[in-house]
């Protein structure tokens, strides 16, 4: 019996064990690139989204955001239009959302990327966020 519960409990703790991934802390600069235009900040935790995106705003690619790489670029004042595309679908259904937001002269905005799960559908969206410094990831590939 005793044997039994040794046994259990140390294949519960190499269970658990097995699935830990070593986390990174990815530093964000929160200081604006001009005091002209406004500083877009956009960043994903790793969540279901392991590759890269590519940015795209008014229906333009900006650039790449990957879980270890925030994307940090100038946006002209006003109401602009952003999505993600991410490299590879992971789901039969994908929607990009579009999100709207007001950019201001001089102005920080952070915008996170998240999946919103459902039954038959899946959706990939940007939402801006309260400023952040910094924010955990796993990293897969360890040097």
């Amino acid at each position: 019996m005793k044997k039994r519960l040794r046994l259990t409990v140390l294949l519960f703790i190499l269970l658990l064990l097995s699935g830990c991934i070593p986390t990174i802390s990815v530093p964000i600069g929160s200081t604006s690139l001009s005091q002209d235009k406004s500083t877009l900040i956009v960043y994903h935790e790793e969540g279901c989204i392991s590759g890269s995106c590519d940015v795209f705003l008014d229906k333009q690619l900006i650039g790449k955001v990957t879980p270890k790489t925030p994307l940090k670029v100038l946006v002209d004042p006003g109401s602009h239009d952003i999505y993600v595309d991410p490299d590879v679908s992971m789901f039969a259904f994908m929607i990009r959302e579009i999100t709207t937001q007001v950019f201001d002269k001089g102005k920080v905005v952070f915008m996170r990327v998240w999946l919103k799960t459902g039954v038959w559908a899946t959706s990939i969206r940007v939402d801006s966020t309260a400023k952040v410094e910094s924010y955990e990831t796993k990293n897969y590939k360890t040097e």
